[in-house]
């Protein structure tokens, strides 16, 4: 699936989610989540995520044998992804090459948080 602009190729309107988008664009392929604007968000909450106008969208399809790293390869801004959970397994940095993402997996991207 390409990037799509919203507002540009699908038209935009208040409120619109993710849920919305999909099914404006009749995709009923498995996904693994989403990215807006180089952030991703889960597929458990595509009801929730509300897109704004001219935003750069890009569901992501599930495919056998993805990774974790595949995944990333999505994520705009992966250097501060430390870990991820699949269905609530936690995956350690080190072994995103070797975790396989199941079909219909709920696939979360944990980030580093620092500041003071």
């Amino acid at each position: 699936m390409n990037k799509i602009i919203i507002g540009k190729d699908i038209v935009w309107y208040r409120g619109i989610t993710a849920s919305d988008l999909l099914q404006k664009m009749n995709e009923n392929r498995p996904l693994v989540g989403i990215v807006i604007n180089g952030t991703y968000g889960a597929r458990s909450h595509f009801a929730k995520i509300k897109i704004p106008e001219g935003a750069e969208v890009e569901f992501i399809p599930w495919r056998e044998d993805m990774t974790v790293r595949e995944l990333l390869a999505y994520e705009m801004d992966e250097a501060f992804v430390c870990a991820a959970t699949i269905n609530g397994l936690l995956i350690p940095e080190d072994r995103f090459d070797t975790s396989f993402i199941p079909e219909n997996a709920e696939v979360w991207l944990l980030r580093v948080v620092s500041g003071g």
